[in-house]
């Protein structure tokens, strides 16, 4: 049964979530945001309320068809709010929630479970507005227009060109002999995808001295640092915990991202970005050698 799909997904999602954050696997957790929401999809289409509404007889039928999106939409509010910030506390407030997302959302809001029957939904602006796009319709010229029929042609004639058929070489022997084509070169890996400069400049990278680090509860990558950019102080949390004991960042001058928009990971709020080399794993951090001065640009 379909409902019983989602409420097991939805009822796994927390769990998949943490694990995601933990280990900084944040394509898996848009992977499992989104299987939800096309299970929720489905149920929508085939539940169709829009027609239960019309019919007195399903009102108890469409209560729980509404009571099950609701649920569904909550969870996906807080779910994807690391992602879509602005878009979900919108949602959130739609279904008459009114979360502080600046601190940690509260346990209930991941629980399928939860109760929404005493929420006061408020219609409001489209949240993805549908864009229309003007259907065109190419005007054939005169020259695409069809000629007509000679009334010479017989009826299931085939039509003769006016132009003389291009002569066709006659094959040789050798060319009947010749070894057959060299097969087509692989293509080429695809680029990385490239930047203006106008692009890189919106980037701000400046230098942080650490002055504080610990691990993040429940966490084996997450380490929250204190840093200063010298007229401020910010909190960063960073995967770094499996290359670095916390004790051993103190002091260091390294590289941040210093305009990235704020997020959250395991509930706590991230302002920047450290920079770091490594692919799947971090094997060092961008630090700067020489004595300069905490918030200097990076060039």
């Amino acid at each position: 049964m379909l409902f019983r799909s989602i409420a097991q997904t939805a009822a796994q999602l927390p769990a998949t979530l943490e694990r995601g954050f933990n280990a900084l696997t944040f394509r898996d957790n848009l992977q499992a945001i989104g299987e939800l929401a096309s299970l929720c999809d489905e149920y929508i289409d085939k539940a169709a309320p829009w027609k239960l509404a019309k019919n007195p007889d399903d009102a108890p039928k469409l209560k729980t068809v509404l009571n099950h999106s609701a649920r569904a939409l909550r969870l996906l509010a807080v779910s994807l709010h690391p992602f879509m910030p602005q878009t979900t506390e919108q949602l959130a407030r739609q279904l008459g929630y009114h979360f502080d997302f600046s601190k940690a959302i509260p346990a209930a809001a991941y629980a399928w479970d939860s109760p929404v029957a005493d929420l006061a939904i408020a219609k409001g602006a489209p949240l993805f507005p549908r864009i229309e796009v003007a259907a065109t319709t190419p005007t054939a010229g005169p020259k695409d227009a069809a000629k007509p029929q000679k009334a010479s042609q017989k009826k299931g004639a085939t039509p003769v060109s006016d132009t003389p058929a291009t002569p066709q070489p006659v094959p040789t022997a050798a060319a009947a002999t010749a070894a057959p084509a060299t097969p087509a070169a692989a293509p080429a890996p695809a680029e990385p995808a490239q930047i203006t400069i106008d692009e890189f400049f919106k980037i701000q990278l400046k230098t942080a001295r650490v002055i504080s680090a610990e691990r993040v509860p429940k966490s084996e990558k997450l380490l929250k640092l204190q840093v200063s950019l010298g007229t401020e102080q910010r909190q960063i949390v960073a995967g770094i915990g499996k290359k670095y004991e916390p004790e051993t960042l103190v002091g260091k001058m390294i590289v941040i991202v210093a305009n990235l928009k704020p997020a959250k990971l395991m509930g706590i709020e991230s302002q920047g970005m450290v920079l770091a080399a490594g692919d799947s794993e971090v094997r060092g951090l961008a630090t700067i050698l020489e004595e300069v001065e905490p918030g200097t640009k990076v060039k």
